[in-house]
């Protein structure tokens, strides 16, 4: 008898381990997992479930479906819509001080990210309003401004909310650098310099330029190494350039230096469409706003983003207040699909983050926003928002 209750063990004790195992595993997925049960699930990667659900796992996004069955059922969360966070190509938020090396014209070793204040109120601000993704830029103050970056907008660590250090170099070709500067006077302040207009923004841009492309000819130093990045195409060109003008002659000097800038501001590209389209360059266009008069007493016109669409010209949407900004871009032409990618896919496309954020699929991180009705709706409530699987605003409805 004995016998047989040792032979018996031997067979049971396995299978129970076995069978512990098992619904240990299942039970740390469950705790770990999140399911998003939604009417609508706006992918921006092709299509639109109705309904749909996510499954995030760790951060990520598992799975993507018109239905999932996990057992045991995670913690789920119900909503109307959900889409990917914003990503915002065009921010100043957390940025100490002025934002730039006020004491130079030209700083392009200047480090952005070194310059985040991750505690700011602007963070919390932009993560309020849907954004989970910022580029940060310096100020323009600086003909060539500095290092660009590519943070996320919420999370304890600075280091694990940085996507991209080094993203690309801002040039400001506009009268931003000229606007403290003067001429003919008692040398008592930093800003008796030059450029004090648009021809010595363009003279100072040209000489960087040309320095940084011929270092022999020149003074060859850590100053010159960014720009050499930007003609090495090993980094992207940010041109901060606003009127019509001043965009077509930032495509002028970058047909002569032989690199594409991605514009940024574009309040009058809608008079240079077929500048852009041939210099095959893309726009990050700041200038969607209730408004007719832009910076710099430049002119907008509210069909601009339709405008640039129709060209075929790779644009997204940026600056302060996102979700306004995407839900007047319908009222001015766009599809309440091509405004929400204009605000996702397509600035992670022209920022060359799409691997990570701007879509709702597989691999990407979980950064989702919750809305009661059609996200391009003015009457639908943001509920909540998530950050790497984490939610950080409204969490009473997330949990």
């Amino acid at each position: 008898m004995k016998r047989d209750f040792k032979f018996i063990g031997r067979i049971v004790r396995p299978i129970v381990a076995v069978i512990a195992c098992f619904m240990a595993s299942h039970a740390v997925t469950s705790a770990e997992s999140v399911l998003i049960e939604a009417e609508y699930v706006h992918t921006m990667n092709g299509k639109t479930l109705s309904p749909g659900m996510v499954l995030i796992t760790d951060g990520k996004i598992a799975q993507v479906a018109d239905a999932i069955a996990v057992s045991p059922k995670p913690k789920v969360i119900k909503v109307h819509s959900v889409m990917p966070g914003m990503v915002n190509a065009q921010s100043t938020a957390g940025l100490v001080g002025s934002g730039g090396e006020a004491s130079r014209e030209v700083t392009p070793e200047f480090d952005t990210f070194g310059m985040i204040d991750f505690d700011s109120r602007d963070f919390r601000e932009a993560v309020d309003g849907g954004e989970t993704t910022v580029h940060i830029m310096p100020s323009t103050d600086n003909v060539i401004a500095g290092w660009t970056c590519v943070l996320k907008t919420a999370g304890s660590d600075p280091e694990a909310r940085s996507v991209v250090q080094r993203k690309g170099v801002a040039l400001s070709m506009c009268s931003d650098p000229a606007g403290r500067n003067r001429s003919r006077s008692r040398p008592d302040s930093i800003y008796v310099r030059q450029p004090t207009n648009r021809m010595g923004v363009v003279w100072i841009m040209r000489n960087q330029l040309q320095r940084a492309k011929y270092p022999s000819q020149g003074e060859a130093g850590s100053a010159t190494g960014p720009l050499a990045e930007v003609l090495a195409e090993k980094t992207h060109a940010f041109g901060v350039s606003r009127t019509g003008f001043d965009i077509q002659t930032m495509l002028t000097i970058a047909e002569e230096f032989d690199f594409k800038p991605i514009i940024v501001g574009g309040h009058e590209a809608y008079d240079v469409l077929d500048e852009l389209s041939q210099a095959g360059s893309s726009v990050i266009y700041s200038a969607v706003q209730a408004s007719v008069n832009g910076s710099e007493g430049s002119e907008l016109f509210w069909s601009t983003p339709t405008r640039l669409r129709e060209s075929e010209i790779p644009f997204c949407i940026a600056g302060d207040g996102l979700l306004e900004r995407m839900r007047l871009a319908v009222r001015f032409g766009l599809t309440a699909d091509e405004a929400m990618s204009s605000v996702t896919a397509d600035a992670a496309n022209l920022l060359g983050i799409s691997d990570s954020v701007g879509k709702i699929a597989v691999g990407c991180d979980a950064d989702l926003i919750g809305f009661s009705g059609p996200p391009t709706e003015m009457t639908s409530a943001l509920q909540w928002v998530m950050v790497g699987g984490e939610p950080v605003v409204g969490q009473e409805v997330a949990k």
